[in-house]
């Protein structure tokens, strides 16, 4: 079976599970709405942004180190009365004003301060990627709970038509029994599986609550709701990416935003060892001040209004040993961040392979169960007119159930499961958040 047909029978099969049985539709809910419900309600996409939010911060601060800085103060003192000297010379005010205007500007330092710029500048867009990162996420997340939701609407559907099957033998295998055509063994055996079957409908209804409950969660709806089929150009897409992994590889470390952010950390960490580096070097910086001062009484000779400038220079000598250690210690984060990055370029090639057999097993079981689902149907069909006339037991009619039951629950599953590996195959070569961002229309203060 093509891809096409695929494609075709999970629509046809969502179709079917969109609406469970005895409920009103209310508020339709796609797989496209399920995403944007989801990114506006993460608390962890709303916490990577702020992390993100505070990494911008640094780098303005990381500037202001090569900004001059400009202060103004002023003083008044007041004193309990003003003394002279016995030659008459003013030796205590009574009080006395001080206004003063400083500015400053480092004109080296080492070259920390650009190191500081460019490691502030590598954690921003780190931090961006990791929001980035955090939202394609939520979208997955999303998507796991829109289709286990399915799955479990379909499953609860599968399971009640199961329990109605079960609940027709066991009306049939008493009449057969009055007639004398069936055993007391049959309509025991038709009560034990009605019963096992109404187990399986509590077990699902079970399932099926939890899966709202997780999907509401993520989602923040509440009430009536149906959930449509939407379905992505999965088929288009395939085509382009079948049996290529190598491709899909090089595309993962291009677009993945969680490997972009250990790229930023390692350039980050790189300037970490040149800032600790400049540390060792003297720090140059102007100086320039003006002073404004007043006093009551004056004095026969004074000043009230000067202004000097200067230059300061500092060379750090030994502070026991804590630059050494800085030094060493911004080297081992810088290997540190290598290898972090090294170790996620293997966990995603070794992702991408994984996710791509995933997607081509999924698909095969689509085919393989859809087969199993024809004859599973026919079979029982089959069986339940020969037991209708006397031709055949109700083991054989129980099994034939059984079978019909595992192929619908297989056909289900495996249907549901090829779209979401498609999904999960996108989000791990990078591009499921690009797809996103284009498909809602979100404008880009939210991307």
């Amino acid at each position: 079976m093509t891809v096409f047909r695929i494609t075709a029978a999970v629509a046809a099969l969502i179709i079917l599970v969109s609406v469970p049985s005895g409920a009103n539709a209310g508020e339709s809910v796609s797989l496209y709405d399920a995403w944007k419900l989801t990114l506006s309600n993460s608390e962890s996409v709303l916490i990577a942004g702020e992390e993100a939010f505070q990494d911008r911060l640094d780098k303005h601060r990381a500037y202001s180190r090569i900004l001059p800085s400009v202060t103004l103060s002023g003083n008044y003192t007041k004193y309990s009365e003003d003394k002279y000297s016995a030659s008459g010379v003013l030796l205590q005010p009574e009080d006395t004003t001080r206004y003063e205007a400083r500015v400053e500007q480092t004109i080296f330092g080492g070259g920390k301060e650009f190191s500081a710029i460019r490691q502030a500048g590598f954690l921003s867009k780190g931090s961006k990627a990791m929001h980035e990162d955090a939202k394609e996420d939520a979208i997955v997340k999303g998507s796991r709970a829109f289709y286990n939701l399915l799955a479990s609407m379909r499953e609860l559907d599968i399971r009640k038509s199961s329990l109605k099957r079960a609940e027709d033998l066991l009306t049939l295998s008493k009449k057969r029994f009055e007639v004398g055509s069936a055993t007391k063994a049959d309509v025991l055996r038709a009560e034990a599986e009605a019963a096992a079957k109404r187990a399986d409908v509590v077990v699902a209804d079970g399932a099926h609550v939890n899966a709202v409950s997780y999907f509401e969660r993520l989602t923040a709806l509440k009430g009536e709701y149906t959930l449509v089929p939407q379905m992505p150009g999965l088929v288009e897409w395939f085509k382009t990416v079948e049996d290529n992994a190598d491709k899909l590889i090089l595309t993962a470390l291009e677009k993945r935003r969680d490997y972009k952010q250990l790229e930023y950390l390692e350039r980050a960490a790189s300037s970490g060892v040149g800032y600790a580096r400049g540390q060792f070097l003297p720090t140059v910086s102007l100086e320039g001040v003006y002073v404004k001062r007043d006093q009551t009484p004056l004095p026969t000779e004074y000043i009230d209004e000067y202004v000097y400038g200067g230059i300061n220079v500092k060379f750090p000598i030994f502070e026991g040993g804590l630059r050494v250690a800085e030094l060493r210690q911004a080297k081992s984060k810088f290997r540190e961040a290598s290898l972090m990055r090294v170790s996620a370029r293997r966990d995603i090639e070794l992702d991408v392979r994984r996710k791509l057999n995933d997607m081509k097993s999924a698909m095969a079981l689509v085919d393989s169960y859809e087969k199993a689902l024809a004859f599973a149907k026919e079979n029982y069909e089959v069986v339940l007119k020969q037991y209708r006339y006397g031709l055949a037991d109700n083991i054989g009619l129980v099994e034939a159930e059984t079978t019909l039951v595992g192929a619908e629950l297989g056909f289900s599953r495996a249907s549901l499961s090829y779209e979401l590996s498609v999904i999960e195959l996108k989000r791990s070569i990078g591009v499921l958040f690009d797809e996103v961002t284009v498909r809602l229309k979100l404008p880009v203060s939210e991307r």
